[in-house]
């Protein structure tokens, strides 16, 4: 058992040791006994068969671990001492437990206390205030190139990579990304990003390699621009489509118009949907027919499960029949809106 003591203002810990057998010769001349430790002055207590021995001259003096008493005890007396080890003075780590104590100051319940490399094994943190942090975390792994909208990494990191982890790195620049899919196969993972106009990976050296499953790190685009390929015009429409990725969850904003040349109206999305309970899904969006201004009344976008196809219905009962397109096959077509689906 151990005991706090303080002394002369340093802080010590003192150790009981209890019912110790001196050291030294019972043999009724020997007056000079000896214990394994020196004890904290006042605090011993020395017995000769059985008899609480008084001290101070009366039976017996200490100085240090040394018990001298005033009459030798006879041969085969028995001597026991207990008292209280002096263990630690000032509190040094380095004595109290034989390890060496860390650098620096040592910090209460109370102190606060900044960690520079340091390693937390399963820390329990509560209500943290964060500052100085982008919101990346360093993938301290070696990506490499597979493709453009591919790379692998060494061993099964899927738990890392899920649908919607938001990716930055460099090559020659920096780049960003958001995953869509992982998968691992003996001894590598391959990760697939959403593929988008503004980066791409190139068949080069990925250095800087950050992931983050913040909503927003630093730098990291609200949005992606997207060039989608469309069918049922005379000629590549102009297309706005940008695009974000939030978890499983893509969000589309699209505005598509050019000439006709057909009654159908599709077009490619970024990432294939993944519906639990259908086959389809069909969003209302604005359109535009046989070249005249956007009509006030809105038509239908439908996107296939497990496809990349949007087929975009002219009237509303599209989105009950899945019966799209419907347009006049010249003059001006388009279509605009907002589709959400989840990958």
């Amino acid at each position: 058992m151990a005991y706090p003591t303080i002394s002369g203002g340093s802080y010590g810990i003192n150790e009981n040791n209890i019912n110790e057998t001196p050291s030294g010769t019972v043999n009724g001349s020997n007056t000079d006994f000896y214990v394994a430790n020196t004890p904290v002055s006042g605090s011993e207590q020395v017995y000769r068969d059985g008899q609480l021995m008084k001290g101070g001259g009366a039976d017996y003096t200490i100085s240090g671990p040394t018990i001298s008493f005033t009459t030798a005890p006879v041969t085969d007396s028995v001597l026991l001492a207990t008292y209280k080890q002096a263990t630690s003075t000032s509190g040094n780590a380095d004595t109290l437990d034989g390890q060496d104590a860390p650098t620096g100051t040592i910090v209460g319940t109370t102190d606060t206390q900044t960690l520079t490399n340091k390693t937390l094994t399963s820390p329990t943190i509560n209500t943290p205030t964060i500052t100085d942090w982008d919101g990346w975390i360093d993938a301290d792994e070696t990506w490499t190139y597979a493709s453009a909208s591919t790379f692998t990494v060494s061993g099964d990191q899927t738990s890392k990579y899920t649908k919607g982890t938001k990716l930055k790195f460099t090559q020659t620049t920096v780049k960003y990304a958001v995953a869509i899919d992982s998968s691992y196969s003996d001894p590598n993972t391959t990760v697939t990003i959403a593929v988008n106009d503004d980066y791409t990976i190139a068949n080069a050296t990925i250095s800087d390699n950050y992931y983050s499953y913040s909503s927003k790190p630093q730098g990291y685009p609200t949005s992606f621009g997207f060039t989608p390929t469309c069918t049922g015009f005379s000629s590549t429409p102009d297309t706005t489509f940008n695009y974000s990725i939030e978890g499983g969850i893509c969000y589309s904003n699209i505005q598509i118009s050019g000439t006709s040349n057909s009654a159908a109206f599709d077009f490619t999305i970024p990432v294939q949907p993944n519906f639990e309970n259908t086959g389809y899904q069909a969003f209302v969006a604005h359109i535009k027919n046989n070249g005249n201004n956007w009509l006030d009344q809105v038509g239908a976008v439908g996107i296939v499960n497990s496809t990349t196809t949007a087929k975009v219905g002219r009237l509303p009962s599209s989105i009950t029949a899945n019966a799209y397109g419907g347009f006049a096959t010249s003059n001006g077509k388009g279509s605009y809106g907002i589709i959400t689906y989840p990958f």
